[in-house]
């Protein structure tokens, strides 16, 4: 019935395809994707495919469910321009929908990234580190569905007149500037996982210097037990009276000495 070669029946049916547009002699088509963050902070896209006739706009997605419903209300009570003007404008619509809900996602990202920042600095587990490269892959995976798009907007803008045409310009505009913010929340999540790596050394080293101190504390008390513990005949003090607790206070004295040592050298 619209005359649509077999090349883009293809495309459509084939869920990753990337984000592209292609211009025939009696339609345009467009394909891209719609994201979704689901609970739990997973992201999930659908694809979503546009053939923009003369005087119809044909629409291909994958599930049930979508975030249209203002525009067929406005269809449906011819509010704004929307019965009035052409299939592009329908579907300028339609992409500025998609791309509002590109630019409601990154501010979702933002708010996780900025949750693990402070996550990072107060307690650096093992699980944040996963929660940080999840993040990371979504977010490249989000930029790859955005990148490709804006050349596909860019191009039909050009193609069409300027009473239509800046409201393309308008939507290369949105995907410009969330794509600036995705290369700024990658960046951050690389911050974000040296400064665990950071954090996680310097909890490391505490560790280590915290056992470092004890071990030190307790190298000359094995000394002195090791000595009064040899079974030698002659060893005068083991036949004092105030032998055992003189060697005690000598070891409590040892201590306590070994603590403000390190103490005033700010080990401790």
């Amino acid at each position: 019935m619209f005359d649509i070669h077999a090349l883009v029946l293809e495309d459509i049916m084939n869920a990753h395809s990337r984000p592209k547009v292609e211009f025939y002699d009696n339609f345009t088509f467009i394909t891209l994707k719609m994201l979704e963050q689901r609970k739990g902070g997973v992201m999930e896209s659908e694809q979503l495919s546009l053939i923009i006739g003369e005087k119809f706009l044909l629409m291909f997605q994958e599930e049930p469910g979508d975030n249209f419903d203002p525009i067929r209300t406005r269809i449906r009570t011819s509010r704004g321009k929307v019965r009035s003007r052409d299939a592009y404008y329908l579907a300028y619509l339609v992409l500025d929908t998609v791309i509002d809900n590109y630019i409601h996602v990154g501010e979702k990202l933002a708010l996780q990234i900025e949750d693990l920042e402070k996550a990072v600095v107060t307690r650096p587990t093992q699980l944040i580190q996963q929660r940080i490269l999840r993040l990371r892959r979504e977010i490249l995976g989000f930029k790859h569905s955005i990148d490709p798009l804006k050349e596909a907007i860019n191009s039909i803008q050009r193609e069409l007149d300027d009473n239509i045409s800046r409201y393309y310009r308008d939507l290369y505009d949105h995907i410009i500037y969330e794509s600036e913010n995705l290369a700024i929340y990658r960046e951050m999540l690389d911050n974000l996982l040296e400064l665990y790596h950071s954090s996680l050394s310097v909890r490391n080293n505490e560790v280590v210097k915290v056992l470092t101190v004890v071990t030190t504390i307790f190298v000359p008390l094995t000394f002195l037990v090791g000595v009064y513990g040899m079974n030698f005949e002659y060893m005068p003090e083991t036949k004092w009276r105030y032998g055992y607790p003189t060697i005690l206070a000598s070891m409590l004295a040892l201590v306590i000495g070994m603590l403000v040592y390190f103490r005033r050298k700010r080990w401790i």
